[in-house]
């Protein structure tokens, strides 16, 4: 014994167990048979024969033999049950035709075994019983073996959609949703043909058994390659549904940028009023900007721009995050520059009355000329020197509305000045004007029905004009003024200081020319009544 191995009395001491385990002794009336009982049994047999009953042995024989015989078969009843309890014991299924053969092979030794126990006896073999026997048992290993295939096939769809859902796993998102269809397809089609070969080979059913039924597939609540494409499709999209999420928050994320973009540039522009030409540089900058931070965004991802949201999300990124901040920004510059240029110009305004005030009058109409642009000049200057270096303002509708305003300003300055040194002139010039008047009054007083001096107005305008004109010749002032301011004081002289005479000449002259009018009139009227009555008889005669 030391001699061996110990890999040798390993297998020796698990060849004892299973023995001692599984080896019965016979049954003796219901119960296991003992050493009493076979020692009883023996002692029967030999007093019977000293006590001279050897005539009845065959009679004992007989029912000795009627009792082993359905011992016998009892026993390969309980030899085929304990032999169909090895089979199928691992953790898993073993195949239809696996299992169909195993049995097959059981039902083989059961019957041996069962034809060997009778071998010394005179009976025959009731292998129909032993058969009934043994589907009985070969039923209820059915029934188990079922529920375990039913699991198996089960648990490998588990696997499958497992192996299915860890490779969709493995997949860094956001993907090419083309690519991530394809290879979710490519790796359902390679799981359900695993699955349906290996489903194939296990229901196969292998060589037809001769001593019993055939075992079958269960019938399977559903279809498993029809729910395992079921369930693998779902998988799919729900990872292609959580692709779609990873995309769209990579497009958010793309947005951002662009905001955060566009916001830092103008951001740092704030601060300063801005011309349309710098405008418009700022606004091809933050353009430029905006849509390099959310491409940079998306570079990481070479198929966003051949995807439909791509455009999309291009346009909102234009509207929403470029559009909508630089017409806000534009508005509010805008809006500084109107306030900007209206405190320039009520600054401008102000000097240049001030100014204009204190201009020499009268003077002569050129040197207030000269004297009145030096003005609009220096007043114009303050302005342009509100508009910013380089005067980068001056192309902004507040800068050219300011010049507007201010313009209008000078222009109703200049006519102010101007009506104000001649009205300066005509009261220097007042010997002329009084020797005017004069003149108009002595015409007036020689003047008869003939005379149109005091009847028709354009006379008496250019009476008085001449008469105004012969006395600025012979007076001082009137050396000092030239033809036009001559003419401009006259124009003041006679709106002013013959108004009232001016009015009573038109007042005659409409009255005059009215009552031309009305004799006219009737004189026509009794002409047309004249002529119809010549031309009424032959009319009564035709």
């Amino acid at each position: 014994v030391d001699r061996w191995t110990a890999e040798f009395q390993a297998e020796l001491a698990g060849l004892k167990s299973h023995i001692l385990r599984n080896l019965e002794s016979r049954k003796f009336e219901g119960t296991a048979m003992r050493g009493p009982t076979l020692e009883r049994c023996i002692r029967f047999i030999v007093q019977a024969l000293q006590r001279g009953m050897f005539h009845e042995l065959p009679s004992l024989w007989a029912t000795w033999t009627a009792q082993v015989a359905e011992m016998s078969l009892q026993d390969a009843d309980a030899w085929f049950e304990s032999l169909l309890r090895g089979v199928d014991g691992g953790e898993e299924p073993i195949p239809i035709a696996v299992f169909n053969e195993e049995v097959e092979r059981c039902r083989e030794r059961a019957q041996q075994f069962y034809k060997d126990l009778l071998r010394d006896f005179d009976v025959r073999p009731n292998l129909r019983k032993l058969t009934d026997r043994m589907d009985t048992h070969f039923q209820h290993k059915l029934v188990n073996y079922h529920d375990r295939v039913q699991r198996w096939v089960n648990d490998l769809t588990h696997r499958s959609t497992d192996t299915f859902g860890y490779a969709m796993e493995k997949i860094n998102l956001p993907v090419d949703p083309e690519q991530l269809r394809a290879t979710g397809k490519k790796e359902s089609d390679l799981l359900v043909q695993k699955f349906s070969a290996q489903l194939d080979a296990f229901a196969r059913r292998g060589a037809p058994p001769t001593l019993g039924r055939a075992a079958l597939m269960p019938a399977l609540t559903h279809e498993p390659i029809s729910q395992l494409k079921a369930q693998l499709r779902a998988l799919q999209e729900e990872r292609e549904r959580q692709n779609d999420r990873e995309i769209m928050a990579a497009f958010r994320a793309a947005k951002a940028s662009a905001d955060e973009a566009v916001e830092a540039e103008l951001r740092a522009s704030a601060g300063r009023l801005m011309g349309r030409a710098q405008l418009k540089d700022l606004q091809g900058t933050t353009a430029a900007k905006c849509q390099r931070a959310f491409e940079d965004k998306l570079s990481q991802y070479s198929f966003m721009q051949n995807l439909p949201q791509y455009k999309a999300h291009k346009t909102l990124v234009r509207t929403d995050s470029y559009d909508g901040k630089m017409a806000r920004f534009v508005a509010a510059n805008d809006q500084k520059l109107s306030i900007h240029f209206n405190t320039a110009v009520e600054r401008c305004v102000a000097s240049y009355r001030s100014r204009r005030e204190r201009l020499a009058m009268p003077v002569a109409e050129s040197d207030l000329e000269a004297e009145h642009r030096a003005l609009e000049t220096a007043v114009r200057a303050l302005l342009d020197d509100q508009a910013g270096d380089g005067g980068s303002l001056k192309d902004t509708d507040a800068y050219r509305g300011a010049v507007r305003v201010l313009r209008d300003v000078v222009d109703e300055g200049a006519k102010h000045a101007r009506q104000k040194n001649i009205e300066l002139w005509k009261v220097h010039s007042d010997d002329a004007t009084r020797c005017a008047i004069r003149k108009n009054d002595a015409v007036r007083r020689t003047c008869g029905l003939q005379c149109l001096f005091n009847k028709i107005p354009g006379i008496h305008k250019s009476t008085s004009k001449k008469h105004l004109m012969q006395c600025f010749s012979g007076s001082s002032s009137g050396s000092k003024l030239s033809a036009g301011l001559q003419a401009q004081v006259f124009e003041n002289w006679y709106l002013k200081d013959l108004a009232a005479e001016a009015a009573t000449v038109r007042s005659f002259f409409y009255m005059l020319v009215a009552t031309v009018a009305v004799g006219l009139v009737m004189i026509l009227c009794m002409f047309n009544g004249s002529r119809s009555s010549r031309e009424q008889p032959w009319a009564y005669r035709a």
